[in-house]
């Protein structure tokens, strides 16, 4: 994650970026890995990927721009109680 390179990987709207992760574990294939949801924020010069969700690409084809808003909602409103500590 650190060499995140947005032009890489899957938009899927705004800031959200779909990322393939492979297992070592589990045999080739496109439904053999993980997909990582992630929020990029650009600030200046800086870039901090945010996780929003991960699943398993075998157990679930997709998930849907109404489940990732879910998550992200979740995420978003534990940053700011985090901020006010």
């Amino acid at each position: 994650m650190e060499d995140f390179n947005k032009s890489e990987h899957q938009t899927l709207k705004n800031s959200l970026y779909k990322i393939r992760m492979k297992c070592g574990d589990i045999p080739r294939g496109k439904n053999k890995s993980f997909r990582l949801i992630v929020f990029l924020v650009e600030i200046e010069t800086q870039n901090y990927i945010i996780p929003i969700t991960i699943y398993y690409k075998s157990d679930k084809a997709n998930i849907s721009l109404k489940e990732i808003n879910k998550h992200l909602e979740i995420i978003l409103f534990e940053a700011r109680f985090l901020q006010k500590d």
